[in-house]
């Protein structure tokens, strides 16, 4: 399957080539390991929305702050989080119930990745963002690669 929305979803890849890395990272995840990854990265849990199938698997993040953990997926799973659903994370080795919400090209992921890119040129490089002369991003390529971005964002509600 093949997503809506531009540069930042790529088509799913194979069951072959997930399960094993998302079944070792997720072992890793709950660890007392988990800080060789847990950096960047969280185990993320929720239904899904037709199926009522549960889906657990690790997904990078690029900014957690307090109670906020934000994050901007590249496969079409994102769907199933619009709307304030309760999901379960694994954020540096403790388990958080949470609230997710999904974003897609509006303001509130334009402000978000505005500030994101002040602090990641890994962001800049994988959103393509153009910069400016003296290597600042720019704040239309900002605006425009903004329209087709997801952003996900988890406010963790309490360690579970």
């Amino acid at each position: 399957m093949t997503g809506d929305t531009g540069i930042f979803t790529l088509p799913s890849p194979s069951k072959f080539l997930t399960v094993v890395p998302n079944a070792l990272f997720s072992l890793l995840l709950r660890s007392p390991l988990h800080r060789v990854i847990s950096k960047r990265c969280v185990l993320l849990s929720f239904k899904g929305r037709k199926s009522g199938k549960r889906y657990t698997f690790p997904v990078g993040y690029w900014k957690h702050e307090g109670d906020l953990v934000e994050i901007i997926p590249l496969f079409n799973w994102w769907k199933n989080l619009r709307g304030n659903v309760p999901v379960i994370v694994w954020l540096k080795g403790r388990r958080y119930l949470a609230m997710a919400d999904a974003f897609h090209g509006d303001e509130t992921t334009v402000e978000e990745l505005q500030a994101l890119v002040q602090t990641s040129s890994n962001l800049i490089r994988v959103c393509r963002v153009e910069r400016d002369a003296g290597g600042q991003p720019k704040p239309e390529s900002i605006r425009q690669v903004a329209q087709s971005l997801i952003l996900i964002r988890l406010r963790l509600i309490e360690s579970a």
